[in-house]
């Protein structure tokens, strides 16, 4: 970078000038902030963000003052909403990144999966289900509600279990749910 003659440079502190610092009497439409220290006033204008605006109210049922997600008669207390993503799993031959696939013993049969880290909730497929019946399980509803990969919210009755799955030389507590209406998946868990 070149030198402009007609360019003059200032330092820096040049530019630095001391604000004044005014304490003023608290005046209609003024208010003081009252902390230690320097004071500034601040004016008080009425919002535009809220005029002209209806209350807030649930959209579900109209209920003034909550939204709908704490809304106490539009939300349900004893219900518990679930989501619950479904994949089915058809075939899986690869050597070479055998990472997601684990081998774990339940009732002392080994059991190769495949294990998806990110899933909330453990889905047992057909064959695992029947494979537990066979070893005398016995499940409890369970009603939730999930939402498949097409959008679509569905609420059913699902069957619930726990059991205890041998992974590594750990018991690891499971619970497995049970989609009683979906026949025919390939998947394991």
């Amino acid at each position: 970078m070149k030198n402009n003659p007609n360019q003059t440079f200032k330092k820096k502190e040049e530019f630095r000038k001391p604000f004044p610092i005014k304490k003023s009497q608290s005046v209609g439409g003024y208010h003081d902030n009252h902390s230690p220290g320097p004071s500034r006033t601040v004016p008080i204008f009425p919002s535009s963000r809220t005029e002209g605006r209806k209350p807030i109210q649930c959209y579900g049922c109209g209920t003034p003052g909550v939204v709908k997600s704490k809304c106490p008669t539009c939300t349900r207390t004893n219900e518990m909403e679930t989501k619950v993503n479904c994949m089915t799993l058809f075939n899986l031959n690869s050597d070479l990144y055998p990472s997601s696939v684990i081998v774990l013993k339940i009732f002392g049969e080994k059991i190769a999966v495949c294990a998806d880290t990110g899933a909330s909730h453990t889905i047992a497929g057909e064959k695992l289900f029947k494979f537990l019946q066979e070893h005398g399980i016995t499940f409890t509803n369970k009603v939730i509600s999930f939402m498949m990969a097409d959008g679509i919210r569905q609420t059913i009755t699902a069957l619930r279990t726990v059991i205890d799955l041998y992974i590594e030389g750990k018991v690891i507590p499971t619970e497995f749910l049970v989609l009683p209406e979906a026949k025919g998946n390939k998947t394991l868990l």
